[in-house]
């Protein structure tokens, strides 16, 4: 509702003050469209209207969620789903892909109410706006949209934080209500691991991580782009991807400079430039550690030894040595089925596969590049590091 009012602020603050106005009498009207539909979004009619016998992403489907000021339940959705989608990609951008919708009442807000905006996935996260309202008697409804990230953490987690003015994170889970972990519905599995340039366009990782996709992604420091797989080696859980999105290698990184892994020596130091799961979010982390055995269990060659921390997301890391030079590459042989071990590895141990097994790989295939070792590259530090590591993405279907 607008209204008339007196002021003594000077005549350009006043003017200010007036557009202000305007712009929450459009957003309120906004809304109030969006509340018109509360009567209909109850968690049946969601179910029934939008995702009953339909596949749907991993992130749709109806959440549970706590906050400060109470317990809340919503519907995220993906926009093409609606009937008319751009209201929100006017007010919101033309970014955005889903929206959540309050499934239940809460408090002074009706089921119906808009309460998140996401975009498409960046890297495993959406990044979007958390929306609060703040009920007024002379103006009604005023909002507050908080920056927010989300993740899939499993079939029926997700990780959310919102992000203050002053860099601040205040992170909290919802639960999904429906639809529950092995149902139909829930058709899509997405992995992440790590993987890194090798030769221009050319990425290495593990062959675990994209073993069962049907769609590739990979995230890189400015940008993303689609790949797909053009070697593979399962003994020594090995594959090499090419990046076939055209004007992809613009925001690409140099290949990393690749290592002499007969200088190698027990308790040299090495790093592994990856991505760490923090609260369901992937931030970039340099493992720091030492290699333990010159072989695997058993004398496996294939392998080094090493005190590094293994495991998804870090699966596919490169291993780099004092002059970064990458030696190896990190595999995280427990969740494996591709490196069959006949000995327990040491608890805090973990196997890295010597970069050597990745020049048969490469001589194999008619696709790919010669790799071979090269000289140092003085530009390559740990931080330049990461412009030449790429976040994978698996999308399969289960």
């Amino acid at each position: 509702m607008c209204w008339s009012f007196v002021s003594k602020t000077p005549v350009g603050k006043h003017l200010l003050t007036l557009k202000t106005m305007f712009l929450l009498c459009v957003f309120f009207l906004f809304f109030s469209s969006l509340k018109g539909q509360a009567e209909e979004f109850s968690s049946s009619y969601v179910i029934d209207n939008f995702f009953k016998g339909k596949k749907i992403d991993s992130i749709e489907g109806i959440w549970g969620w706590e906050t400060s000021t109470g317990k809340y339940e919503g519907a995220i959705i993906r926009l093409d789903r609606l009937s008319d989608p751009e209201k929100i990609r006017a007010r919101f951008g033309k970014s955005i892909q889903y929206a959540c919708f309050l499934t239940k009442p809460m408090k002074d807000l009706q089921a119906g109410t808009l309460k998140m905006i996401l975009k498409s996935p960046t890297a495993g996260m959406y990044d979007g706006y958390y929306i609060m309202y703040k009920y007024d008697y002379h103006v009604g409804y005023d909002t507050n949209e908080i920056p927010f990230r989300v993740s899939v953490i499993s079939e029926n987690t997700l990780a959310f934080g919102t992000i203050s003015s002053d860099g601040g994170r205040r992170l909290n889970e919802a639960t999904r209500v429906y639809p529950k972990a092995g149902s139909l519905l829930l058709t899509r599995d997405e992995s992440f691991g790590t993987g890194f340039i090798v030769a221009p366009g050319i990425v290495a990782t593990t062959y675990s991580n994209v073993a069962s996709a049907d769609s590739i992604t990979l995230q890189f420091q400015h940008g993303s782009a689609k790949a797909r797989l053009i070697a593979r080696d399962s003994y020594a859980d090995l594959a090499l991807l090419e990046v076939v999105q055209e004007g992809s290698r613009t925001f690409m990184g140099t290949p990393i400079p690749i290592g002499d892994i007969r200088l190698v020596e027990t308790d040299n130091r090495i790093v592994s430039p990856t991505f760490e799961d923090v609260a369901g979010f992937l931030e970039k982390r340099l493992l720091k550690g030492r290699i333990t055995q010159k072989t695997g269990q058993k004398g496996d060659p294939r392998v080094f030894q090493t005190d590094l921390p293994a495991g998804s997301p870090r699966n596919g890391a490169p291993v780099l040595n004092e002059d970064f030079q990458v030696i190896g590459i990190l595999v995280d042989v427990a969740k494996n089925p591709f490196f069959k071990t006949s000995a327990m590895i040491p608890e805090s141990s973990s196997y890295v596969v010597k970069i050597n097994n990745f020049f048969n790989l490469a001589a194999s295939c008619r696709e790919c590049p010669k790799l071979m070792l090269t000289e140092t590259n003085s530009m390559i530090n740990e931080l330049t590091v990461f412009y030449s590591v790429v976040l994978v993405r698996a999308e399969g279907t289960k």
